[in-house]
C-alpha cells in the first residue's frame, strides 16, 4: 500500500490578495460600520464559536464584530445564541456576499478572526480562510486549533477569552507594514497553484519510481 499525501488547504492568492490593493473598493455596508472592525468572512456555521462572540462584543462594545456569509446553523442551542448575537448593537451580520466580492469585505476590516471552537472534531480542521486573509496583509487572530500552531509566528493565537481580548487589542494596533508583507508572503508560498506543483512532482516520482520497479522486474 502506498504512502498517503496531506497537504494543507490553499486559497486563490490571485483573487484575495485584492483586499490589500489600493484600487479595491469597500463596500457601503461594511463602510458604515464603526471602527475598528473585527470580522469573520465565509460560513457561519456550528463550528464557530458563538458563546465567544458573545462575551467579547459584550466587553468590548467599541468594537465592531463583522459576520460575512451565510448562517447554516444545526444546533438549538448555536441557533439561539446567534439570534442574541443579532441583537447586541456591536455586531454586524451582513448575509452572503458574491465570492468575488470577499477580498472587498476582508479589505474593510480592521483584524480578521477565526472564532472556530476548540472542542471534539472541531479542534483538528484547517480552515481555508487563513491564506485568505493573510492574502489581504491583515492581522489575523484564531483560535488554538492544531492547524493554526505552526503559524503562530504570523498569526495570534488566542485560548481563553482575556487571550482573545488582548490578541484583538494587539492586532488592532498592528501597523507595521513589515508584518503585512510577511502576511502576504506566507500565503503566496501556500497559494493554490503551489499546491498543485508539488502534486505533480508527487505524482511524476511515484510514477519514476512505478516504471523503475518494472524494469528492474523485466
Amino acid at each position: 500500500m502506498g504512502t498517503l499525501m496531506a497537504l494543507p488547504m490553499s486559497a486563490d492568492f490571485d483573487l484575495f490578495s485584492r483586499g490589500h490593493m489600493e484600487g479595491t473598493q469597500v463596500p457601503d455596508d461594511i463602510q458604515r460600520i464603526p471602527h475598528p472592525r473585527i470580522g469573520h468572512i465565509g460560513n457561519i456555521n456550528d463550528k464557530i464559536d458563538f458563546g465567544l462572540l458573545k462575551l467579547l462584543a459584550a466587553a468590548r462594545t467599541n468594537w465592531s464584530f463583522v459576520l460575512v456569509g451565510p448562517v447554516n446553523v444545526r444546533s438549538a442551542d448555536n441557533r439561539a445564541q446567534v439570534e442574541a448575537l443579532k441583537k447586541m448593537p456591536n455586531v454586524y451580520f451582513l448575509g452572503s456576499k458574491p465570492r468575488e466580492m470577499l477580498p472587498n469585505y476582508i479589505k474593510g476590516l480592521d483584524v480578521c478572526m477565526m472564532s472556530y471552537r476548540t472542542d471534539g472534531w472541531a479542534h483538528f480542521i484547517y480552515p481555508l480562510k487563513l491564506h485568505e486573509y493573510l492574502a489581504s496583509g491583515k492581522p489575523v487572530i484564531g483560535s488554538a486549533l492544531m492547524s493554526l500552531q505552526e503559524f503562530a509566528g504570523i498569526v495570534r493565537v488566542a485560548d481563553t477569552p482575556e487571550e482573545w481580548l488582548q490578541g484583538i487589542q494587539d492586532s488592532i494596533n498592528d501597523t507595521e507594514p513589515h508584518n503585512g508583507s510577511r502576511r502576504i508572503q506566507v500565503a503566496y508560498d501556500n497559494r493554490l497553484e503551489k499546491r498543485i506543483e508539488i502534486i505533480e512532482k508527487t505524482l511524476e516520482a511515484k510514477l519514476q519510481e512505478k516504471r523503475h520497479g518494472v524494469l528492474q522486474r523485466a
